[in-house]
């Protein structure tokens, strides 16, 4: 079997020639490589890891806040809960939501993901991976905020999560249309929970997310495609909801 049909074969529930084994990344590959006295780019083949992630890069102009620091596309620092900068702390309407600024989802390289999914045909290739839309929106509120404002605001949250979610749509389908069958498997993820537990209620997951991921999950599962699902923490008071619209893979 190659590692694309052995992947494949275990989330079909099929029995694989020996177990798959993937991963997001490894933070040590640097030292695994100098253990092993190979080349950091051979890692992943020696240690057997059968599938990769492709996503597509952004090509557009990255904002710069006041003090100089690089942000993402979104304008935050990108590290969930943490950063400190946040463009809708202070929004007080659904329209002023509205006008926040998005990238531009036609600025993403879908041709240079295309080629590095071609470029590897006999392995698992699975992406665009991590673009959340819970996540995303609790960095552009602030966690806390986001979650007053769910409860408090439920019209603004909501509009919030539908901005993000309408442009991860477009997003998400360009990468698979750009990819075609050199990739094979859907990769999106987001986090709301802890190792307690979700962060909201399962109701309001239910309420709020639950319709948006399901939209997300048919943008693979209308081009064919095996749908993965990156969430981490104690999700399993909705794994049921989440296998119900699609999920195949929880990662």
């Amino acid at each position: 079997m190659t590692p694309r049909e052995r992947e494949l074969a275990a989330i079909r529930h099929e029995v694989p020639d020996r177990i798959p084994t993937d991963v997001i990344w490894l933070e040590n590959g640097d030292r695994v490589a100098s253990y092993l006295g190979i080349p950091e780019s051979d890692v992943f083949d020696r240690l057997q890891i059968d599938g990769r992630i492709v996503d597509p890069a952004y090509m557009g102009e990255l904002p710069t806040a006041s003090d100089g620091t690089r942000l993402d596309e979104w304008g935050t620092t990108g590290d969930y809960g943490t950063t400190m900068l946040h463009p809708l702390a202070d929004v007080t309407s659904v329209s002023d939501v509205e006008r926040t600024p998005r990238p531009d989802p036609a600025r993403y390289d879908y041709d240079g993901a295309h080629v590095a999914a071609e470029a590897m045909p006999d392995l698992a290739v699975r992406g665009p991976s991590w673009a959340p839309v819970f996540s995303l929106v609790c960095d552009l509120f602030g966690v806390e905020n986001a979650l007053v404002t769910m409860l408090a605001e439920p019209a603004i949250f909501e509009a919030a999560l539908h901005v993000v979610a309408e442009n991860r749509a477009e997003y998400f389908a360009r990468t698979l249309d750009a990819c075609g069958d050199a990739m094979p498997i859907y990769d999106i993820g987001d986090d709301f929970a802890t190792q307690r537990g979700l962060m909201i209620s399962p109701e309001h997951w239910r309420q709020f997310m639950k319709p948006i991921t399901a939209r997300l999950f048919d943008i693979g599962k209308s081009r064919g495609k095996v749908v993965w699902y990156h969430s981490c923490g104690d999700i399993s008071a909705i794994l049921p909801d989440l296998i119900d619209i699609g999920m195949d893979v929880w990662e």
